[in-house]
């Protein structure tokens, strides 16, 4: 059971985070108001025009916004290649990509998981098809064997999925997912 300082301190860090999430939706109404089809936001790398937005204005906000305040913690835990990698030239290829991507430093990546808005569970599905499904096996549940061993892992050194029981947490799978009827 958590300590009442920890809890504390705990809350205190979502009360910040929902707080500066309350400061960007207020900041993204108040551009919603500037009806135009041109954002008066200066951003040398990305300005919206055109009639495909809405509102161009509040769009281009929010944009910046996401830029500054929404940052992804990665979790180290798992080995490649089904932790940490993926495959980059198949059909699959955006699972791969996506994990590439968030293994390089980039915009959205925090090293603080304290900072993060969301955290990224680093398993590529692919790949635990790939490694742990042995086709005509009476073995069928070894994928998910797999997560629940990663997320219990995650869950018992980690604060985090137990602050939101796992609502601010994700993974990515860029295909189907058909539910096991056994």
């Amino acid at each position: 059971m958590d300590h009442p300082q920890v809890f504390s301190s705990q809350m205190n860090q979502f009360n910040w985070v929902e707080a500066s999430l309350v400061r960007a939706r207020s900041s993204i109404r108040e551009a919603a108001l500037v009806r135009n089809l041109t954002s008066v936001h200066q951003d040398p790398d990305y300005v919206p025009r055109g009639p495909i937005y809405r509102n161009a204005n509040a769009f281009h906000r929010s944009y910046l916004l996401m830029e500054k305040l929404f940052k992804i913690y990665v979790y180290e835990e798992g080995e490649p290649p089904m932790f940490h990698d993926g495959p980059c030239k198949s059909i699959y290829s955006t699972e791969g990509r996506f994990i590439h991507e968030m293994e390089r430093s980039n915009t959205y990546k925090t090293k603080d998981p304290e900072k993060a808005l969301v955290y990224f569970l680093p398993f590529s599905v692919v790949m635990m098809v790939e490694h742990l499904y042995v086709p005509g096996a009476h073995e069928i549940n070894a994928i998910g064997h797999s997560i629940v061993d990663y997320i219990s892992i995650i869950s018992h050194k980690y604060p985090f999925w137990n602050r939101s029981l796992g609502a601010d947490h994700f993974m990515l799978s860029c295909h189907d997912w058909v539910r096991n009827s056994s």
